[in-house]
């Protein structure tokens, strides 16, 4: 199973690090990475020590899984980028704020796990909530729980609830 995280911020780096943590499931050559930014592309490889491309049509052809990790206010152009592109496959979005309906008509796919993790997930003491759009199949939600699993707690809610939990695990670390 290959996993194409599509922005390689902190975040991403956290997450990334946090998979390759204990081994399994997940392998470096199961990673695949881009980021616009050639900056940011330099410091995920560093960090992470998985290769970071710069074009996200390129690292999500192999893919099984796509990990939105960019910024809400970049999501319009990375779903007009892939769309077409990413139809038989799951895309996991960290994006803040973007709703289920939103994710899955604008990348025109079936299976889509909405995700908010807050930042103690980068030393490993996030809470995060994940909410599957309703074809989502247990491996998919299955998937996304092993992927966070390692960086904290994870608790899957429905849609309606993930921006209350969101505002509580968000505020509370502050």
């Amino acid at each position: 199973m290959r996993i194409a995280f599509v922005g390689a911020g902190k975040m991403a780096t956290a997450i990334v690090k946090g998979m390759l943590s204990n081994g399994k499931p997940f392998a470096k050559e199961d990673i695949l990475a881009s980021d616009v930014s050639e900056k940011s592309a330099e410091l995920f490889t560093r960090e992470a020590g998985v290769p970071c491309g710069r074009s996200a049509r390129e690292v999500v052809e192999t893919a099984d899984f796509i990990l939105l990790a960019v910024k809400p206010q970049n999501i319009r152009d990375v779903m007009s980028d892939l769309r077409g592109k990413v139809s038989e496959k799951t895309i996991i979005s960290i994006a803040a704020g973007i709703k289920l309906e939103t994710l899955l008509t604008g990348f025109g796919v079936e299976r889509v796990i909405r995700v908010m993790p807050n930042t103690p997930l980068m030393i490993g003491e996030g809470a995060t909530a994940l909410a599957p759009s309703p074809n989502a199949t247990e491996n998919d939600i299955k998937t996304a729980l092993d992927i966070f699993a390692p960086l904290g707690v994870v608790h899957q809610v429905d849609e309606n609830l993930i921006d209350a939990v969101t505002a509580l695990s968000g505020s509370g670390p502050a």
